[in-house]
């Protein structure tokens, strides 16, 4: 097998080259993933946010949300395994980057009127954080 493999490099190199690229693609990727969930977790904003699409399968699930910060609308897009299509329309609880608002992190869906998702964002960040699974 790996006599094999070693055979196909050395007669197609640039597919070897190509999967290093891919490899360090998913590597760069995984460590600014990483850098993004630690910036939220020190600097982050909670906001209320209304799920607008839900796209993809076989490469993970991309969740649409929408809110609003300093009276502008953001969209943003996160991967999120668990959040179901009959969620498409609910509100749900977010934290956000506010150096970067389309930096966002899902925390949980919640049942709450309109009138108090409207209340000043430092209202809800005086808010505990809500218990996570």
């Amino acid at each position: 097998m790996i006599k094999a493999v070693i055979k196909y490099f050395k007669k197609y190199p640039y597919a070897f080259v190509m999967l290093m690229m891919m490899f360090s693609w998913m590597v760069i990727d995984s460590i600014q993933a990483k850098h993004y969930q630690e910036k939220i977790e020190k600097e982050g904003l909670y906001s209320i946010a209304t799920i607008k699409a839900i796209k993809g399968a076989k490469s993970g699930r991309w969740v649409t949300i929408q809110f609003e910060y300093n009276d502008k609308q953001y969209e943003a897009e996160e991967r999120n395994e668990v959040v179901p299509n009959s969620w498409i329309g609910e509100k749900v609880f977010i934290r956000f980057l506010p150096s970067n608002p389309v930096v966002c992190d899902i925390i949980d869906s919640i049942d709450v009127p309109d009138s108090i998702a409207k209340l000043p964002l430092t209202v809800w960040d005086r808010l505990p954080v809500p218990c996570c699974p």
